[in-house]
């Protein structure tokens, strides 16, 4: 018996999967039982009953598959007897009530096949919960627009996202906000977070929005470092959980909650779904293309029977691609030159991923025993990642960000090691080696 489990669906194809209304409905999640429509009346005349922007998890009760089907039972015997009495308009607003539509031939009042796809164990993807106008991507508009009400414009926010940290594709941002797809958002959330740090927080602008959206880039961070671990731990689970619960917290101290959206509520499902590994249709979304063209070349008497299988091992494949190139830790990242110096041999970046999971690049500052060093390279002898860096003091500037200027032409090669680091010392080609 094949059983369908923990598939991965965006808002619009959980809804027609499950026949079910989403935020045009009563109950817009498939997940929770008492979970109502924002700013409805009805969530006064229960002590259960909680409306969408509550997002304190603690307070959702778990709906079951039984109580989804018998809805739906429910609708298909109802719907006959309801459009005799010419009572359509009453038969819509039993559909909204139940936050379920009508649909006899639909998945879920096939009795025959709910043995092998129980509703509940659909997942929502957290791609589209965050950056496709998701939680990320109201997050980024709502910054943008306070910047641009504190005098910043459009081009010069483009001009230090894109200058600075050089992204492959340029971000570009309109008077309307960020323009751009799901891919575009989540390079957004890294930059501007730098922004929020460098310019916003030293000069106390926007500070309650600064802190929403540092604790947004916190959670966006946490996701992106479980897309590299298998398996997930519960610690990182429960760390994710306290993230969320502390964005949507300081976001609703900065705005209220009059922007929070049904995606904001089916993100905080997310570290309970996660049962082994965090997957998210992001390489999905930018395949989509290529999946669409070889569905196409299916014969047509039997794409009906095959489309479903076909795209859900397509999209696996395409996924698992994804993550096989994924960086690795303790690898150099982008154009990487080798080099030999003396019996001294290896290859060299401009970046690289630490064996801890961080993004570096040479620009960065480091700190070692409490003295700042400037990042030159990325350097990997003998199967081990180093760092050369210089020593330096920072100089800041008025009206500037910090200013990092060298001490001498002293160079070190710090190399990882856990959990002591050793720093090996390159003066007049003597290395001395400091523990």
């Amino acid at each position: 018996m094949l059983c369908i489990l923990d598939d991965l669906l965006d808002e619009l194809a959980i809804k027609l999967k499950l026949s079910i209304k989403g935020h045009a409905g009563l109950k817009p999640c498939s997940r929770c039982a008492n979970v109502i429509m924002k700013d409805h009346p009805l969530v006064t005349s229960h002590a259960s009953f909680r409306c969408l922007s509550d997002l304190n998890p603690s307070n959702f009760i778990s709906v079951k598959d039984e109580e989804l089907w018998a809805v739906q039972d429910n609708l298909v015997h109802m719907q006959p007897i309801l459009l005799a009495a010419n009572a359509k308009g009453r038969f819509e607003r039993l559909e909204m009530s139940c936050g379920q539509v009508c649909e006899p031939l639909g998945l879920m009042a096939e009795k025959s096949l709910r043995p092998y796809v129980p509703p509940t164990r659909t997942r929502f993807d957290p791609f589209h919960c965050y950056m496709v106008n998701g939680a990320a991507a109201v997050e980024v508009d709502l910054l943008v627009d306070g910047l641009y009400k504190h005098g910043f414009k459009p081009d010069a926010i483009e001009a230090y996202v894109n200058d600075r940290f050089r992204p492959t594709q340029s971000l570009r941002f309109t008077t309307n906000g960020l323009k751009g797809m799901g891919s575009d958002v989540h390079r957004a959330v890294f930059v501007l977070a730098h922004l929020c740090c460098e310019i916003l927080q030293p000069r106390n602008l926007m500070e309650k929005e600064v802190i929403s959206f540092l604790a947004l880039f916190d959670v966006v961070q946490t996701m992106q470092e479980m897309k590299l671990m298998e398996p997930v731990s519960q610690e990182l689970k429960d760390r994710l959980a306290l993230q969320q619960r502390l964005h949507v917290d300081k976001h609703k101290e900065a705005y209220g909650t009059k922007h929070i959206k049904p995606k904001h509520h089916y993100g905080l499902h997310i570290p309970g779904d996660i049962n082994h590994i965090l997957i998210d249709t992001a390489p999905c979304e930018r395949k989509e293309r290529l999946i669409k063209d070889q569905i196409q070349r299916m014969p047509k008497c039997r794409a009906a029977d095959n489309v479903n299988i076909h795209l859900t091992v397509g999209v696996n494949l395409v996924q698992l691609d994804e993550m096989e190139h994924a960086p690795k830790f303790g690898s150099l990242e982008g154009a990487i030159s080798s080099f030999k110096i003396g019996d001294l041999q290896g290859s060299c970046a401009r970046r690289c991923v630490t064996t801890f999971g961080v993004a570096l690049v040479a620009g960065d500052v480091l700190v070692f025993e409490a003295v700042p060093h400037v990042l030159l390279a990325c350097v990997v002898l003998n199967e081990c990642l180093n760092f050369l860096v210089q020593p330096c003091s920072r100089v800041r500037a008025h009206g500037a960000g910090s200013i990092w200027m060298p001490l001498d032409a002293r160079m070190l090669l710090q190399e990882s090691v856990v959990p002591h680091v050793a720093y090996v010392r390159f003066l007049l080609g003597r290395p001395t080696v400091f523990v």
